[in-house]
């Protein structure tokens, strides 16, 4: 058996908005609040824990988009609505 193709599928537009939404996204959330970070805490704290605030923010952003991102494909695609093709459907 062979999964039959989808119907409705995302457009290319909106998929093209979607990766610049996350690319946008992961660009503040990745470098621009860490600079932002170290930039505050550079002249009253250590650079150990500095880092270690750099280090958990970084973590805790990675551990949000992937979440997000595994819901965002959940909703588009969720498990056990792949349609499965009969034999006969495959062969027309």
């Amino acid at each position: 058996m062979q999964l039959a193709p989808r119907q409705e599928g995302i457009g290319w537009a909106r998929a093209a908005i979607v990766a610049v939404l996350v690319t946008g996204a992961s660009v503040v959330g990745l470098v621009v609040v860490p600079d932002v970070i170290v930039e505050r805490m550079s002249a009253s704290a250590t650079p150990p824990l500095r880092d270690g605030a750099v280090l958990v923010w970084t973590v805790a952003f990675f551990v949000v988009a992937a979440w997000a991102f595994v819901r965002a494909q959940h909703r588009n695609h969720p498990v056990g609505s792949a349609e499965v093709a009969s034999d006969e459907e495959v062969a027309a």
